[in-house]
């Protein structure tokens, strides 16, 4: 799985549509996705991607991270002064039973060259445990996008 594999053209193009490392049933762990002339134009990381990463930014996509709050981790590297969403719900509590935590944290910094959307389901209780969890990390050359001139 992590040898690298083309990856679908878009419809009308018989370019790929760039080159997938890391296969897995969701799609590729590391994409290298291509734009119209063929280069690199993203670069979109999936959680088990985290093992292609060296190991300062290795915590970005570890989803064990995601039960102690993404928002956490994600400033650390991330930093301020980006767009930052951060959505959730608690579950419904029945007797003494612990209580499952959805969240949803996005960052947006077009400016800096990324979107990272990380989601959670956490167990609340005096351990928390993750359930599921999922985190993707889109990197593209940094500043405003614009459409070409003809």
């Amino acid at each position: 799985g992590r040898h690298p594999y083309w990856m679908e053209p878009v419809q009308g193009r018989e370019r790929p549509a760039g080159v997938g490392v890391g296969w897995t049933t969701e799609g590729h762990c590391v994409e290298y996705r291509s734009d119209e002339r063929g280069l690199v134009a993203s670069i979109d990381l999936q959680g088990c991607a985290e093992r292609y990463l060296s190991p300062p930014l290795r915590p970005l996509l570890d989803r064990d991270l995601l039960a102690e709050g993404a928002v956490t981790v994600a400033r650390r590297f991330l930093g301020p002064g980006v767009a930052v969403t951060v959505g959730g719900r608690e579950g419904e509590r029945i007797g003494n039973t612990p209580t499952v935590r959805r969240t949803q944290v996005t960052y947006e910094a077009p400016e800096r060259g990324y979107h990272y959307e990380a989601t959670g389901e956490v167990l609340s209780s005096e351990r928390r445990r993750l359930l599921d969890g999922d985190i993707r990390l889109r990197l593209r050359p940094p500043g405003r996008r614009q459409a070409a001139a003809p």
